[in-house]
């Protein structure tokens, strides 16, 4: 895709993050713009107005096929759906809509490489270890796309040797150009079922980081990703395998390798639990076109812990541990929580489910969860899935009450997870606040224990 974006009649729709990085992206082309958001109240508003003085807002409405009227380009921020109607009526009319990933495409500096990272779950692990790999290795790198600020704030930078970009669905989804050094897909479990109609088109949105990619990096293990696997392919798995990567064992040790090549014992890794290793592995794969030493790795990975909200450890209560995993946000991850603990679990889950099927959760709960503290607002849902399981169950109004019933229900040994499988937005702002907020109370209960 090639646009020239000079003089254009634009629709920026969204008004988030991304929808200002947008605006200040064509603040300099001569664009007409107007920039829409369904949301009544947008956070500095004001001061958005004042900043982009020659765009026209529309806020706190429903909007129908009289917005694109004229429009010739639309720009879509990655949390709104490509279903509503004004945009398929776009769509069927010709009109381009593309998202904030594909004008990075078209816009990045052509001496820097991209490497590119989706999957349902680890997205932003593997994405912070990619970063730290190649900058430790002295390579210049800027790292964003779903984390930290908006990618194309960071176009007025010096340009870096490498970009390294955590990728949602929804952002593969309008993006078209994106031609990466090496690509990953990690895992596939439902989520954002509430948006797209199975599980194979959601996996389908996923897919697309491949299609200009140069090095392709799968997840063997995973069945949603066995088909796409080819000659080509770089694969890593819980297994040895006789050319990608895996675990061997050597002795009393376990060690990262590819094929037969030991990189580094599993003892020598900060990051712990199997779905780390796995992450880990993906990670070394796509540094793999940098040439990074072997010193490097491990000196990084002996340092390297997850990013906050990811199975973190908060405190210890009386000999109970709480462990703060606010960023599972779907099944998938917290069946990865559920499985990185070797100690009894008091869960605490719930919030919004996204219509995913919580079905998965029973088999890897039982006999490591003692007992599941729902919250939220499919809480009574999940509740039913988990009534014929014999695991207990309880409903709490809010996560201060869940975590004070699980400390009571909880036995010297024992640990606090909150793992949600949900998102945070009937509660709270979104995970980092739901984490913010667990840590809070964990703390408000220590001071009284």
């Amino acid at each position: 895709m090639s646009i020239n974006f000079n003089k254009k009649k634009i629709l920026v729709v969204g008004l988030g993050d991304t929808g200002q990085s947008v605006l200040h992206f064509l603040a300099n082309k001569e664009c007409d713009i107007q920039a829409i958001d369904t949301r009544l109240a947008i956070d500095n508003f004001d001061e958005i107005k004042e900043k982009f003085k020659d765009v026209k807002f529309s806020i706190g409405e429903k909007f129908n096929d009289g917005i694109i009227n004229d429009v010739e380009l639309i720009i879509i921020s990655p949390g709104v759906s490509l279903r509503e109607s004004y945009i398929q009526t776009a769509l069927n009319r010709g009109i381009p809509v593309i998202g904030d990933i594909e004008i990075f495409a078209l816009a990045k500096p052509v001496s820097s490489k991209v490497i590119g990272i989706t999957g349902s779950n680890g997205k932003t692990t593997v994405t912070s270890l990619v970063g730290d790999l190649l900058k430790a290795a002295g390579i210049s790198a800027i790292v964003g796309g779903n984390i930290g600020i908006p990618i194309l704030n960071t176009l007025n930078q010096k340009a870096p040797e490498a970009y390294v970009l955590e990728l949602s669905s929804y952002q593969l989804e309008t993006t078209y150009s994106l031609a990466l050094e090496a690509a990953v897909v990690l895992n596939i479990s439902e989520d954002h079922m509430d948006r797209y109609g199975s599980i194979e088109e959601y996996a389908k949105a996923k897919y697309r980081i491949f299609n200009h990619a140069k090095n392709t990096i799968i997840n063997r293990d995973d069945d949603y990703l066995k088909s796409k696997i080819n000659e080509s392919s770089v694969t890593f798995g819980n297994h040895l395998d006789e050319k990608n990567y895996g675990i061997k064992k050597n002795g009393n040790q376990y060690f990262i390798a590819k094929g037969n090549a030991e990189i580094i014992s599993l003892d020598e890794i900060k990051l712990k639990g199997a779905h780390n290793i796995l992450n880990i592995m993906a990670a070394l794969a796509l540094c793999e076109p940098f040439m990074i030493s072997k010193d490097v790795i491990k000196k990084v990975l002996s340092q390297f812990k997850a990013p906050p909200h990811r199975v973190e450890f908060i405190n210890s209560i009386s000999g109970i541990d709480f462990y703060n995993d606010s960023k599972g946000t779907n099944v998938g991850a917290t069946i990865a929580a559920i499985q990185s603990m070797t100690k009894p679990i008091l869960l605490i889950a719930g919030g919004d489910g996204k219509s995913q099927n919580f079905k998965p959760l029973i088999g890897p709960s039982k006999g490591k969860v003692k007992n599941i503290t729902l919250i939220g607002k499919d809480a009574k849902i999940m509740q039913e899935v988990f009534s014929g399981s014999a695991i207990p169950t309880n409903v709490e109004k809010n996560l201060e009450s869940a975590i004070i019933k699980s400390y009571e229900l909880a036995e010297a040994g024992d640990v606090v997870l909150l793992s949600p499988a949900c998102a945070s937005t009937d509660m709270f702002k979104n995970y980092v606040h739901r984490g913010e907020v667990f840590k809070d109370c964990v703390s408000k209960l220590k001071n009284k224990s």
